[in-house]
């Protein structure tokens, strides 16, 4: 009767501890599915931003290229020799 009972009291220690590595594994799924969706949406955050600095960069080249015309614009007009006034 002793050995029965034991045996008995180890089954349902044994069938708690595999109650709890379920319960364990499936939260730890659940955790894995989140995180996975976290990874998901800062994936396309960086792929936005990825496009925000590819239009960023070209935005700027448009505008180095203007402020260049405009220097050259300036440094000719500054060098071109004005008529004296008083011929005019």
């Amino acid at each position: 009767m002793k050995i029965d009972g034991e045996v008995a009291n180890l089954a349902l220690e044994i069938q708690a501890i595999d109650d709890g590595i379920k319960t364990a594994v499936s939260c730890i799924d659940k955790n894995l599915e989140v995180l996975d969706q976290c990874v998901n949406c800062r994936h396309q955050e960086c792929e936005c931003a990825e496009v925000t600095l590819v239009v960023a960069e070209g935005k700027i080249e448009v505008l180095e290229e203007q402020s260049n015309s405009q220097c050259q614009m300036i440094v000719r007009a500054t060098l071109r020799p004005e008529p004296p006034r008083h011929l005019n």
